[in-house]
């Protein structure tokens, strides 16, 4: 008796299961921005300032329907102008991911510099794991090829600390001025 075929299972170790993975990542990528903009045809991120704010605290640049117009509307507001808009949760948030994308952007190049070092390893794998640091198993050989992720390690996680950190500071400090002074539209959250 014979086996289908599977179109999703190939052999460990080949560029062919790299693909793959990156082809459903970039499917699931999609649907989820696709989704995304017909969710956001239903509502808004600015909904509760556009219906309830004072006529100075509104977005003054709303993001037309067209797909993908928030990106430039966004990108053209400066951090007062977005906490002004959207409020100081969503622009934490917001300044949240934007600490993510920045922490993993730079990852993603230094880690360049290790699949460097990795390729080059003792082992002589071939494949997708010659660039894994499955390539440096003879400690002697590749001692330092193996410091170098430990080195890694421990920059990435002193970097992620220091960024939550500074971004936590930030939200306290404007948390803060909010309870003090509320949000400048003559609404203050204390009586």
């Amino acid at each position: 008796l014979a086996r289908a075929p599977q179109p999703l299972y190939v052999e460990s170790g080949g560029w062919e299961e790299i693909w793959i993975t990156c082809k459903l990542d970039a499917a699931i990528c999609f649907c989820l921005l696709l989704l995304f903009e017909l969710a956001r045809r239903k509502t808004s991120v600015y909904l509760c300032r556009l219906k309830h704010a004072l006529p100075d605290r509104k977005p003054k640049d709303v993001p037309k329907r067209h797909p993908f117009a928030w990106v430039v509307s966004s990108s053209s507001l400066s951090d007062d102008q977005l906490r002004h808009c959207v409020g100081l949760d969503a622009y934490c948030a917001i300044r949240f991911l934007m600490m993510c994308r920045g922490l993993f952007g730079w990852t993603s190049l230094v880690s360049i510099t290790l699949i460097l070092a990795y390729k080059h390893g003792a082992s002589h794998l071939e494949g997708f794991y010659g660039l894994t640091l499955g390539n440096c198993e003879h400690v002697l050989e590749d001692r330092w090829r193996l410091w170098l992720a430990v080195v890694f390690t421990y920059a990435f996680t002193t970097a992620a600390i220091y960024l939550a950190t500074r971004e936590a500071r930030h939200y306290l400090r404007l948390r803060r001025e909010y309870l003090r002074r509320g949000d400048g539209a003559g609404e203050s959250p204390q009586p």
